[in-house]
């Protein structure tokens, strides 16, 4: 039986991965982004089965000293799934590369919450 999960991942602060202005997300952003998270460099901030990653995301946002770039994913998994690893990598950067677009959900001054849409 598969479990659906929310997972917010923090991405690192490269410009290819930052986003300015508006809510549109551009592709190039999501290629970029799976491309960070299979090498292994975005953090997972947390993974839940609830919609409380919204509580998990604030408390972490507190502790940032710069603008960071936050995404939410949603994907349903046979077993809960790791903390980190090369095959959770694999797995959300798989979902990340096939987002057709993604939405806006937070614009704070100190971060940036999105969240994608599948093709």
């Amino acid at each position: 039986m598969k479990h659906h999960y929310f997972i917010v991942l923090e991405l690192p602060g490269e410009s290819n991965l930052k986003l300015t202005e508006g809510q549109a997300v551009p592709r190039d952003f999501w290629e970029n982004a799976a491309a960070t998270v299979s090498q292994g460099s975005a953090k997972i901030i947390c993974r839940r089965q609830d919609t409380g990653v919204s509580e998990d995301l604030r408390k972490h946002a507190r502790k940032i000293k710069q603008f960071t770039t936050y995404i939410l994913v949603s994907m349903r998994f046979n077993r809960k799934p790791a903390k980190t690893g090369k095959a959770l990598n694999k797995e959300l950067s798989a979902c990340i590369s096939t987002a057709a677009s993604g939405m806006v959900l937070e614009n704070d001054p100190a971060y940036r919450l999105i969240t994608l849409e599948a093709a």
